[in-house]
Formats: structure tokens, sequence, C-alpha cells
């Protein structure tokens, strides 16, 4: 049975796009082809497998353009980005992965290159290995198809841009209905930066073969036996995937670290369970001094702080002097006239 993915799923899928564009102007299309082993009322790769049966999936890749595309195809495990959303293909942020007994190389084989003509459609198969330990839950990977794109000979739009599309399908896998208890665990509260800007953060960790689905987290942190916090966010409708973690931040809108000691907060609610937590952690003289050295945002609230006050200094030397030379000018005037 074929299914072509809808505009919602599409939405979902472009995630690796540099720039919007429209319909037409993409040169790449991708088909999920479901099987028999599919899950009904999904319209990506969603299986029931025996542990260790095999079975081959199909995907439809058309180049909609009039000139061959290389396309790369990449498996790879589902990973939460540090936005709170689930991701079915490459990273280009830092992340620390939760360890997996089980790794995509075991469980997704298929072509990697792939040169397609102008029009024309590849029909890429790939295989889905259930592993032999026998689970309950579900394992989550993906497949991202990307054009191959040569950034020394590409030629760059006026904006600066070179224009790439990717596709990510999610690949999920399970042996049974049966679902897991939902975990989530707070780790490693610290000073951090992000974007080169002083932010206090945190790893949560899902350790459990199941997805956490909208997922709110209001996070405070408090400076060791206080009662008000010294800031504080919120960030609604996230989503982890299974066995992945990913680290949630709170900024300081542009205030500098200061050494001592700490309290993090975070009261979660998801459709899968609500969880507080409250974690102690210190901020070193030695941390505090490092990152405020290189937070560019109080760099530029320092120097504009500088030039006001050296501006206002300014001023008031010049309306001194004028004030001065007006009085020298006036007691000349008296003496004169006397």
């Amino acid at each position: 049975m074929k299914k072509v993915l809808g505009t919602i799923i599409l939405a979902i899928l472009f995630i690796n796009s540099s720039v919007s564009a429209q319909a037409s102007q993409f040169r790449l299309g991708v088909e999920v082809m479901t099987g028999q082993h599919q899950r009904q009322g999904t319209s990506f790769y969603d299986l029931v497998l025996a542990p260790g049966q095999s079975s081959t999936e199909r995907m439809i890749i058309t180049n909609h353009s009039n000139e061959p595309v290389d396309v790369i195809v990449h498996y790879t495990n589902a990973t939460t980005d540090n936005g709170g959303s689930a991701r079915y293909g490459r990273r280009s942020d830092d992340f620390a992965q939760v360890e997996s007994e089980f790794h995509v190389g075991d469980v997704l084989n298929g072509t990697r290159e792939i040169t397609i003509a102008g029009n024309q459609s590849y029909e890429l198969n790939f295989t889905v290995t259930m592993p032999e330990q026998a689970f309950d839950g579900l394992l989550a990977f993906g497949i991202e198809v990307f054009e191959d794109v040569d950034l020394s000979e590409e030629e760059v739009d006026g904006a600066g841009i070179i224009n790439t599309q990717s596709f990510a399908v999610p690949v999920i896998i399970r042996q049974n209905a049966n679902q897991v208890e939902s975990q989530l665990v707070l780790e490693n509260a610290r000073a951090h930066q992000r974007n080169f800007a002083n932010v206090m953060a945190v790893d949560f960790v899902n350790p459990a073969r199941r997805f956490i689905n909208l997922m709110d987290v209001e996070a405070r942190v408090y400076p060791a036996n206080a009662e008000e916090p010294l800031f504080m966010t919120e960030n609604t409708g996230m989503q982890m995937a299974p066995q992945s973690q990913f680290t949630f931040s709170i900024p300081l809108d542009r205030q500098p670290f200061a050494p001592g000691d700490y309290v993090f907060v975070a009261n979660i609610t998801s459709h899968e369970g609500d969880w507080e937590f409250s974690l102690p952690f210190t901020i070193t003289a030695q941390e505090a001094s490092a990152f405020n050295a290189t937070d560019v945002t109080i760099y530029s609230v320092t120097n504009w702080s500088l030039i006001i006050a050296g501006s206002a200094i300014l001023l008031a030397v010049i309306a001194v002097t004028i004030m001065a030379a007006k009085l020298k000018k006036k007691n000349k005037e008296v003496n004169y006239n006397v």
C-alpha cells in the first residue's frame, strides 16, 4: 500500500531546509511505501516485527528537476534536539545521546548514495531487522534523504545562501502493543552558554523506550536558601524521543554569572506523566569568570554603559568649560567697567 506524505507530515520532515521555498521549487520528493508489517493510521514507517524478524521496506525518491541529482541517505537513531523536538536526521547542535542497547547499524541497512537522473524516480529498498532480544515499548530511528551539495562548486544566491533540501522520515519499530512506564530524569545542572550567551542549563533524560509528548516545562533557578527565583522560563509542547536526552536552558538575559550555590527547580507536565525536580548546584568563581568573559551580550551591555557614562562625563566637562569661559568673560567685563 502506498501513502504519499501529507502537508502536515511534510512540514515536519522538511526540518533541514536552509531557506523556505514553494513546493514547485523542491527538486526532491519522497514517498513512503508501507508494507504488510505497517501499523494502520500512520504515514511514516511504524512496524510490528517479531524478535529477530527482518522486513524489506521501500521508499520512492523522485528528482523533479531536469538535471541529475546526487542524493545521500542517512540512517540514524532518533534524538531530541536542544529545543525539545524529536529529530530523525542529522544534528547541527552539540548533543549527548543516551546509551541505547540497539544501534541503528544493527537495525537499518540500505543504500547510502544515489544518483537520480532528471525527472526520474528511484526505489530505495532498505532492511529493518528487529533485535533478537524481546522487549516492550518501541525503538525510534530515522532516515534522512538530502542532496549531496558540493559547496565549492554550488552557485550561491544574492543573499549568500545555498538552498538545500532534506527529508527526515521516522522509522518506529516494536514487537507488541505493550507500553513501558514513562520515565524522566534531571541531571547535571550547571552554568553554561548557548550562542555565546550565559544560561543556566540542565539535562533532561528519557531512558525509556517510549516518547514523551506535549511536554511543558516550568523552570526556575534560586540562590541557595532563597525563596525568590533569580531566573525563570517556560517552554511548552516539546517532545522527547525514546532513550534520548537534551539540554534545557534558562537564559540570563545579559546578566553575568555570580559564583555561589543555587537550586534548579523544574515542574514538568506531559501526556505521559508529570514530574517535579529540585537539583542543587554550584557555580565556581573560575566558571563565572570564564563564561562572563565570552558572553557577547554582557560585552555589548558593558560597552553601551561605558559609552553612555563617557558621553555624560564629556558633556559635563563641556558644560563646565563653557560656564567657566562665560564667567571669565563676565569678570573681565566687570573689571573693565570698574
